[in-house]
């Protein structure tokens, strides 16, 4: 099982969204050249700066995110493509969802200490635990 599931949703099809890292550069990338960002932000800070924003927060934003956690289902969709299907009602939702909601679905049924929380995540064995 994925640590975090693709998120579904009906569109002009179904469609299923993850921001893999890969998404996550191809998203700064896209970002800093629209900005026209120099030096270029990374990807986390203008994802924070975006979210602090709450209702103000960037429609060139929410497409590029969109079109990136896209990207896992349909590497070939485009940007336009992203903003002619996606609808604005559900566009403030999802991409909260996407940003804020991995973090929650992370097993966390136990209390560990910060450190060990970090090694399990990475796969790292933590004392008595073997490696799955």
């Amino acid at each position: 099982m994925r640590i975090v599931e693709p998120i579904e949703v009906e569109l002009d099809r179904p469609r299923k969204l993850l921001l893999t890292l890969e998404a996550l550069k191809r998203a700064q990338t896209e970002l800093n050249r629209e900005r026209q960002n120099d030096p270029p932000k990374a990807i986390f800070r203008m994802m924070s700066e975006e979210m602090e924003k709450g209702v103000d927060i960037g429609v060139d934003f929410c497409e590029v995110m969109l079109w990136a956690a896209m990207l896992y289902d349909d590497p070939g969709i485009t940007i336009d493509q992203v903003g002619r299907i996606m609808p604005w009602t559900v566009t403030l939702p999802l991409l909260n969802q996407l940003i804020n909601g991995a973090y929650a679905k992370v097993d966390q049924s136990e209390e560990l200490p910060d450190v060990e929380k970090k090694k399990k995540l990475n796969g790292i064995a933590t004392s008595g635990d073997s490696p799955a």
